[in-house]
């Protein structure tokens, strides 16, 4: 009898073990992600598993450096970590590797996986990434996280601190541009350089006006998931507000109706490709196949590389234009410790260094602060030294209009 109990005692811890390590499995494997920005009832994004889900593809996937690391987190212990975007990524690893170089037994820095500016945000608050310096596409995104995070933590020490030249620098710009081919640019420079250059693409995409070679596509980045695509969007929306006399309250303009027609019209002849959400893609796949699309909106930088690829290929500049100014911000964070905010800062100056911004011309990025740098590049690529540029709309309003293309336009356009 008393084996019998001794059996039955262990068969039920066996159990009980089971239980407990399956409840464990449920709750790791439905861990929610943090949402910031899409409305109920808004399409997903065309990635699949979330936010988190495709962090997680990113450290399985994601092709290493001799300064990445390979998890979330942070490289070795004591290690600044560095988060940033695909866009400035060759030279931050550039300038990863030199600093490393120069400050051998003293500092040593390490980029994470690369993730899209929104996604870095999310994970961030979500307590899925805890960098040193974060360095998004554009300052709008350190603000917004800045606000956020007060806003969740009741704290009145800011986590990006924007005033403060030691945490704080703008690094590289690079503004927007539309790539196309060289025998459809003498249209679109007449189109981008009149006085309402996204209407006149709506009445390309309704076919009351018609492009010399028949029908008008045209395509963009998600601007929920891309920087370049917010960009584009802060066009559109800058555009409808000044015809309707809203540039004073950008965010009602945005959650308008009146603007969610406006948006639907000149989206017409966008060309929806799921495969072609985020800015490098979109980049890459019009240049191996130009025919597919009349234009896209992407950065100078990027533009500038596939016309070095591609000689067919050449850059309008919208009038205005919008610009994607490339910061860094060493947190001011309870992950980051004091050795790691000195390295932090040591490793922003080094940043903003001469040597370090002529690297970045190298990449067809311009100084933000020139010092009498200035890019060049040939003029068969359609480089303009000079442009003029709208001041973005706040975030909100950018946000507002970025959710009513998901809702209303994205998946909805003509499919490649």
């Amino acid at each position: 009898m008393d084996s019998i109990k001794v059996s039955r005692i262990v068969l039920f811890l066996i159990v009980i073990a089971l239980a407990i390590g399956g409840y464990r499995w449920w709750s790791q494997s439905h861990s929610p992600s943090v949402a910031l920005s899409a409305p109920a009832g808004a399409p997903p994004a065309p990635q699949s598993g979330g936010v988190l889900g495709k962090i997680k593809s990113l450290f399985q996937h994601s092709p290493q450096t001799s300064g990445a690391a390979s998890s979330p987190g942070a490289g070795a212990p004591g290690d600044i970590t560095v988060l940033t975007t695909a866009t400035k990524a060759q030279w931050l690893d550039d300038e990863i590797a030199a600093f490393n170089s120069a400050n051998a037994g003293k500092y040593h820095a390490t980029r994470l996986p690369l993730l899209e500016s929104r996604d870095a945000m999310q994970v961030m608050l979500a307590g899925k990434s805890q960098p040193t310096i974060w360095s998004p596409s554009s300052p709008v995104w350190i603000a917004r996280f800045s606000e956020v995070w007060a806003q969740r933590n009741g704290s009145r020490v800011r986590i990006a601190d924007m005033d403060d030249p030691q945490n704080y620098r703008v690094l590289l710009k690079s503004p927007l541009v539309v790539l196309t081919t060289h025998a459809k640019a003498p249209f679109l420079k007449s189109v981008f350089a009149g006085s309402a250059p996204w209407s006149t693409v709506r009445e390309l995409s309704a076919g009351t006006r018609k492009a010399p070679w028949g029908k008008f596509r045209f395509a963009h980045a998600d601007p929920l998931d891309a920087s370049s695509g917010m960009l584009t969007m802060s066009l559109i929306l800058g555009e409808y507000a000044q015809q309707h006399g809203q540039e004073g309250d950008m965010e009602q303009a945005a959650q308008s109706a009146a603007f969610t027609q406006y948006l639907i019209g000149v989206e017409r002849g966008f060309l929806y490709d799921p495969n072609t959400v985020g800015s490098s893609a979109l980049e890459k796949s019009f240049e191996a196949n130009p025919s597919t699309r009349d234009f896209i909106t992407a950065y100078e930088s990027k533009a500038l590389e596939a016309t070095e690829n591609d000689s067919n290929l050449t850059m309008v500049y919208p009038r205005p234009t919008a610009v994607a100014e490339q910061a860094a911000v060493v947190l001011n964070a309870p992950w980051v410790s004091d050795a790691q905010r000195e390295g932090g800062q040591a490793l922003l100056r080094f940043l903003a260094s001469d040597e370090s911004l002529k690297d970045g011309m190298k990449y067809h990025f311009r100084p933000a602060h020139s010092g009498g740098m200035a890019l060049q590049e040939d003029s068969a690529t359609g480089f303009q030294q000079s442009y003029s540029a709208i001041e973005l709309p706040p975030y909100g309003a950018l946000n507002d209009a970025a959710n009513q293309w998901r809702v209303n336009v994205a998946h909805r356009g003509a499919q490649l």
